[in-house]
């Protein structure tokens, strides 16, 4: 869990949107292990570090120098390690950069009409189910036409009058149909793939799409519902989590836990203490339980529904369930959609990340690269193309000159041979029949598009410094992850020896006051009390006693730790506070349990919090060895500038 929220928060901070770097800003601030680091990377991951916390959490450019130089030194080691040379680690960077480039590589003038329409998306949601039927991207024509036939066979059908949710159970190859029936809740602009998106925004509510092809298969959408957006919602929750797979009595059990909680809301409790206190997602119950704004597609469905149909900020729902467990959601605040001035810039940047949403965006911007690079075609390059005509996808490969791997033209002195264009020809045809001479040359003039977006491509690192940061991030944060996984999170959770010894070593941060352990039952009758009691002397599961009279006017229960002064029924018989409740109302509380005498907490209780601690401590001592192997030298009259400068804006 530490290690996975770890990677989230990880991912979190390389992909938030930083401030540039002023080139002139620019220059070596410090050496690690002779290696040179400037003053614009420093720069770039403070500011995006800063941006994406709190005024209150937020450091002093003195503060993150350290921060900064720990994790160089980390980056240092890996690279020492090698595992920047690992396959895994290239792939994975790959994938990175070519997500990234995407912007950068289609045209900066964006349609107006375009814009108004993804605007209106953005404030009018669907609601709406769907079948797939998947395609491999590869996939040969028979392949294709047998996919086709199978989601026109389900379309006749649904039609006819089949149930849609039926069919989407039996035949959808969507996974998640198995459990939501094709049900995929509300979405507005952007959350789905272009095709899927532009269908069910034309398809009429109650009525059926057409075929729709996307790159994961063929489509029908069954469209439920159009409504106004909402907008966004802020939340808190406090969640009860339900393993998968859990048999009845421990749902049940997490249901009256959750049931507990509730009540103690009823009664005046404060959400944020509780959610401290009982909520299974720490990261949020940290916070009070308080989530990142959300809009209704981009929230777990019933917790998004619950969160908007209450009805003013400070509401809670009852606990509601979801496929995680359950759920107290309490309502802080809510945003309309913004104006469409205020919103344009970021549709516009989203178009810019999605060229299937404006093909002619592309096509401009490869017009824009042909006047900007230099093409020279070489002179016998058309009578070569002509040689092809009558060849098949197979026999291609005789066509080329492998050992002089011949160009065909370069790109501002960048040569694109036969052999590439070959490759090309052969990933994109299907059929094995003779290629016609038209065939030829609309492959060529593809080539050459793809040549001159391929030559753009490898121009972004010397073209856009904030490119060439973004990819080095991601690269030392990968390999940051990598190396702290093996040094530190993986280390710790093997070496229980090690564990077991820094539990002995600093028992006293695991000190407990005495407490109660166990199950509170509050009767509305003696009469209940005493077959509350009974059950309890004959050894009834906690979840039995709930389950059988959790109906019952009256009766209320709470299941916890509790020390001195959580609750007076505890206060009274186990901690001897005579005052505390009066022995009439005592005589109607039955307890569950076991009192824990002051003392240490035994390490299988608190493994997670002293598993937290060991690997702080690894990484503490792993740092320390670092810096006497890579010597640190800032040059403090370059960083006192870069120091100063910053702290001023």
């Amino acid at each position: 869990m530490f290690k996975s929220i770890c990677s989230v928060l990880l991912l979190l901070l390389l992909t938030l949107t930083g401030i540039s770097a002023n080139a002139k800003e620019k220059q070596v601030i410090m050496t690690i292990g002779g290696d040179k680091i400037y003053s614009d990377e420093f720069l770039r991951m403070y500011r995006k570090n800063n941006l994406s916390l709190p005024d209150s959490l937020q450091k002093t450019p003195q503060e993150y120098l350290q921060l900064f130089i720990d994790f160089k030194l980390k980056v240092r080691a890996a690279e020492a390690l090698g595992m920047d040379t690992l396959s895994s680690f290239k792939r994975e960077l790959a994938r990175y950069r070519e997500e990234s480039a995407a912007p950068y590589l289609t045209d900066s003038t964006i349609d107006e009409q375009l814009v108004r329409t993804m605007y209106h998306r953005m404030t009018t949601e669907v609601k709406a189910s769907h079948i797939l039927i998947r395609i491999p991207r590869n996939a040969s024509p028979a392949d294709t036409l047998k996919a086709w036939n199978q989601i026109n066979d389900l379309r006749q059908r649904a039609m006819s009058g089949d149930d849609f949710a039926k069919l989407a159970l039996n035949y959808s190859q969507d996974p998640s149909a198995r459990n939501n029936k094709g049900e995929l809740g509300y979405f507005s602009g952007f959350m789905m793939v272009y095709p899927f998106e532009k269908a069910a925004y034309e398809t009429p509510v109650g009525q059926i799409s057409p075929i729709v092809r996307t790159r994961f298969g063929y489509h029908l959408i069954k469209v439920e519902d159009k409504r106004p957006s909402p907008g966004e919602m802020h939340a808190a929750h406090i969640m009860f989590f339900v393993r998968p797979g859990s048999s009845p009595e421990a749902e049940a059990q997490i249901h009256a836990k959750a049931d507990s909680v509730y009540k103690m809301l009823q009664n005046g409790a404060d959400f944020a203490q509780l959610a401290k206190k009982y909520s299974d997602d720490k990261k949020s119950g940290a916070n009070g339980g308080v989530l990142p704004w959300f809009r209704s597609g981009r929230m777990i469905p019933e917790i998004a529904e619950t969160a908007f149909a209450l009805k003013k900020d400070g509401d809670y729902s009852k606990p509601v369930r979801s496929p995680y467990g359950w759920h107290i959601i309490k309502r802080l605040a809510v945003r309309p959609v913004p104006t469409f001035d205020e919103l344009r810039p970021k549709i516009i940047e989203n178009l810019k990340k999605s060229p299937e949403r404006n093909k002619e965006a592309k096509a401009a911007f490869i017009r824009k690269l042909k006047s900007e690079y230099t093409l020279n075609e070489n002179p016998t390059t058309q009578e070569w193309l002509s040689s092809l005509k009558g060849s098949t996808k197979d026999s291609l490969q005789a066509k080329a000159e492998p050992m002089t791997n011949k160009p065909l033209f370069s790109i501002n002195k960048k040569p694109f041979s036969q052999a590439e264009f070959i490759d090309f020809i052969q990933r994109k045809e299907h059929s094995h029949k003779p290629l016609k001479k038209e065939q030829i040359d609309n492959y060529y003039d593809h080539f050459k598009d793809q040549s001159f977006l391929n030559y753009e491509d490898s121009q972004l690192e010397k073209k856009y410094p904030d490119f060439r940061l973004l990819v080095k991030e991601y690269h030392d944060g990968l390999l940051l992850f990598n190396i702290t996984d093996q040094k530190v999170w993986q280390k710790a959770a093997k070496d229980t020896t090690g564990l077991k010894e820094f539990y002995a070593n600093h028992r006293e941060n695991y000190r407990t006051e005495r407490y109660f352990g166990g199950t509170v039952y509050l009767c509305p009758s003696h009469k209940i009390a005493t077959e509350v009691d009974k059950m309890v002397e004959a050894g009834k599961d906690s979840t039995i006693i709930i389950q059988k009279l959790k109906n019952l006017e009256g009766f209320s229960h709470q299941t916890g730790k509790f020390r001195k002064g959580d609750n007076p029924a505890v206060d009274f018989y186990i901690f001897n506070d005579k005052d505390a409740i009066t022995e009439a109302q005592a005589g109607l509380a039955v307890l569950q349990g076991k009192a824990h005498p002051n003392g240490y907490e035994p390490l299988k209780d608190v493994r997670g919090t002293c598993l937290a601690d060991y690997q702080d401590y690894l990484e503490k001592q792993w740092v320390k060895q670092l810096r006497l192997k890579y010597p640190v030298k800032v040059k403090q009259q370059a960083m006192n500038k870069i120091l100063k400068h910053t702290a001023e804006k």
